[in-house]
């Protein structure tokens, strides 16, 4: 009988959890049995260990408090249409409650990293907070070591693995009448051409490097691009339309003349399919915390998905986001020099990268992609901002068709930002233009998220749990996305002939209306 339920619950567990290898602990007491294994699901569902164990290890003291606070959120994601789960985890918690979930926590439930990070903060400033870190002084900081509370910038340091400085993060919420995004100054922002960011010889060394890991999953990335190449020639494959009354020639029909010869002479004319044509752009995060395995794949993805395209008459860009410096670098100087007034906004210098123009053939730009594995140029990342780049980019493009890409593994990260804004202040903005762009813009958002559910930002979103996956579900994601019919199409198809509100949304946007309120 204990064999059967042990093997009843590993079934479970694995048809719960989506994860063939998830294993049910044993000796399980019959009377909550369903409750534990149906928690443990959702666990296995909902929570990557590899974030847990850099969020967990900040609580100190308060690690207890910490799980509680993961597991609850956890089991507050239950889908509403599975009310057995939701019965089975309400009969366990009655013996074995959880902590209730503030509404600043409850909000966040869907997005892991966010959520570990604000309960970091609102354990630090509980009553009994968790042991304050040493922070240890960078080479080119000559203070002595600061004692600092937990806070999620100390906890973004760790999970993020940037430079440790001594900023402390202001720990209040976004205040009643604070200015909407802005950034302080844009004036030592900067968009760059890949080819400018390091010598020649560095781009060659980057080049083979990039080589060698495409050698290294040839078979995978020639599958999967034989596969979108397959999909696109299919959409614009040529087609023959009969019984026409001009045209060439229908010979095989010519049968029905000869044994009645008062038939009429039937022709056919070939037509193309109706492909719009379309531009694509790939927008890649450049953030620290895509080193390695991450940004190699995502680099090797780009360039060859950007040839597929090309040889299939799409047009299409990568482009980088990143930041010029550490830690704010020049913007967060010039706002001390003027005195740090409050609410200073984005206090970064943004660093915007072009890989390869939409205008430009594959061939002169290989050795530009391979710049992305450049570990230097690797450091943090405000999303909104290089999300509006991007699009306005797209727009400019005469393409009727537009498709934006999004490639990230995290929230926005950016340490002098945060410390001197409340800590949802990047991820509101963010939001925001996200919004912006999926119910007022004609370009279709896509989003592939690396370890992290970015479909708690985006609609159309992928989450992959490993970096080699990354290719099938670009193309994946790309096929969905052109099978379907335009958004533009949709939106006419629903509102009417004539203007859409697509088309309102597209001149808004070329106008300059490019921040979205808040």
């Amino acid at each position: 009988m204990a064999a059967r339920t042990e093997k009843l619950a590993a079934g479970v567990l694995r048809a719960l959890s989506g994860k063939r290898n998830a294993v049910a602990p044993k000796n399980w007491d019959d009377a909550c049995w369903r409750g534990r294994i149906d928690a443990r699901a959702m666990r296995e569902r909902y929570s990557d260990p590899r974030i847990h164990t850099e969020l967990i290890a900040l609580a100190g003291s308060n690690g207890q408090l910490f799980e509680a606070l993961e597991q609850a959120r956890v089991e507050a994601r239950v889908p509403p249409a599975w009310y057995g789960v939701r019965a089975n985890l309400d009969d366990l918690r009655q013996g074995h409650p959880l902590p209730a979930l503030p509404a600043q926590l409850a909000d966040l439930i869907c997005d892991q990293r966010a959520f570990g990070l604000e309960a970091l903060r609102l354990i630090g400033d509980s009553p009994t907070p968790a042991p304050r870190p040493t922070l240890k002084p960078t080479p080119v900081d000559s203070r002595s070591p600061l004692q600092s509370p937990t806070t999620h910038v100390d906890a973004l340091r760790s999970a993020r693995e940037v430079p440790r400085g001594t900023i402390v993060a202001r720990r209040t919420s976004a205040p009643a009448g604070a200015r909407a995004y802005h950034p302080f100054t844009e004036q030592f922002d900067t968009q760059a051409d890949a080819t400018a960011l390091c010598t020649p010889s560095t781009r060659e060394a980057l080049a083979e490097q990039l080589r060698r890991f495409r050698r290294d999953s040839t078979a995978d990335i020639a599958r999967w691009a034989r596969r979108l190449q397959r999909h696109l020639q299919v959409q614009q494959a040529r087609f023959w339309q009969f019984d026409r009354e001009e045209g060439l020639l229908d010979c095989a029909r010519l049968t029905r003349v000869i044994i009645d010869p008062t038939q009429p002479l039937t022709f056919k004319q070939e037509r193309s399919a109706d492909f719009p044509a379309t531009a694509v752009t790939i927008l890649v995060d450049n953030s620290g915390s895509m080193r390695g395995p991450p940004i190699a794949m995502a680099a090797a993805c780009a360039e060859i998905l950007g040839s597929v395209l090309e040889r299939c008459g799409v047009q299409s860009e990568i482009l980088g986001f990143t930041t010029s410096r550490w830690r704010g670098g020049k913007a967060r100087a010039h706002w001390i020099a003027h005195g740090k007034p409050a609410d200073p906004g984005r206090l970064t210098d943004l660093l915007h990268v072009v890989y390869k123009p939409a205008a430009r053939r594959w061939r002169r730009h290989r050795q530009a992609i391979a710049v992305m594995l450049d570990d230097a140029l690797l450091k943090e990342n405000v999303d909104g901002e290089a999300l509006l780049w991007a699009h306005a980019r797209l727009l400019r493009r005469p393409e009727p068709r537009k498709v934006l890409m999004v490639i990230s593994d995290g929230a926005p990260c950016d340490e002098a930002t945060l410390a001197e804004n409340d800590a949802g202040y990047l991820e509101r903005h963010l939001r925001a233009v996200i919004g912006e762009i999926e119910e007022r813009s004609p370009v279709e958002l896509l989003a592939i998220g690396i370890g992290h559910d970015v479909g708690a930002y985006y609609s159309d979103a992928f989450t992959i749990s490993r970096p080699e996956n990354l290719g099938e579900a670009m193309v994946a994601d790309l096929v969905a996305c052109l099978s379907r019919d335009s958004k533009k199409a949709r939106r006419r198809e629903e509102t009417g002939d004539g203007e859409t509100p697509g088309d309102v949304a597209a001149a808004r946007f070329r106008a300059g209306a490019r921040r979205p309120r808040q």
